[in-house]
């Protein structure tokens, strides 16, 4: 499997995701210990790291963490915010770890660019027997007007026929898969309060977003600025989790 086309945008906006996505509540780090049973001989991959968003999160608990991400742009903003954690260049289909071997897979924000049963073969062969798989990802509140407004932005593409969402399907092919039972599903606040410039950021960083014309670039900044007040515009997220333990 190669890195789907789509995905390949964050190439280019690599910096604008950094500044612009929102990071995680720390109530997941107490979570995924227990979740995943985690001690200091356990070892963890974050698998579609990007630029580290969920990792650091990761990096609080006292155990062995792997990132995996295979866009160059991404891993050298990986890099400067997290240099004593080692991220590699691969994909979830051929990741460099030795059969059950692997404690705990997250997947922050990433597992719909490769959701698949080839993916979700090679993840049940690096986790061990009774392994956690952990997907998260964060999600507009869509109580608040500003990101109703947003999210039709990033839509719009995909209101063409030929413009679909790579993995929209994802959740039906996970629970397909006979290699792993659903454990717990939970929803977390995630406050997320921005200015302008990370307004700007925060669309610039959408896959969907970079496939739309220059034009139509330019006036929708315009559109979702002018929705800005005071400096200040709430992206607070509904954080979404999802466990799923390794047969």
């Amino acid at each position: 499997m190669t890195t789907h086309p789509h995905a390949m945008a964050f190439e280019n906006t690599a910096a604008d995701y950094e500044r612009g996505r929102p990071g995680y509540p720390d109530a997941l780090v107490p979570l995924l210990i227990q979740e995943g049973g985690l001690t200091p001989d356990s070892l963890i991959v974050d698998l579609g790291s990007g630029t580290g968003k969920l990792t650091r999160l990761l990096a609080q608990i006292p155990s062995k963490i792997v990132a995996i991400e295979p866009i160059p742009a991404m891993r050298n903003e990986f890099t400067r915010s997290l240099p004593d954690i080692p991220v590699i260049d691969a994909t979830a289909v051929s990741m460099p770890f030795a059969t059950e071997s692997v404690e705990l897979v997250t997947c922050g924000q990433s597992f719909r660019w490769f959701a698949t049963d080839e993916a979700l073969d090679e993840i049940f062969r690096v986790l061990r027997p009774k392994g956690t798989l952990v997907l998260v990802f964060n999600r507009h509140d869509l109580s608040v007007p500003f990101q109703v407004h947003l999210q039709r932005i990033l839509e719009e593409v995909n209101s063409t026929g030929d413009e679909q969402k790579p993995g929209a399907n994802w959740r039906e092919i996970l629970l397909a898969h006979d290699g792993f039972l659903l454990r717990a599903e939970l929803q977390l606040v995630n406050p997320y309060f921005v200015d302008r410039s990370t307004v700007i950021s925060r669309l610039r960083s959408s896959s969907q977003f970079a496939r739309l014309t220059p034009e139509r670039q330019r006036s929708a900044t315009e559109e979702l600025l002018d929705l800005v007040k005071d400096d200040r515009a709430n992206l607070s997220q509904q954080t979404e989790v999802i466990v799923l333990t390794r047969i």
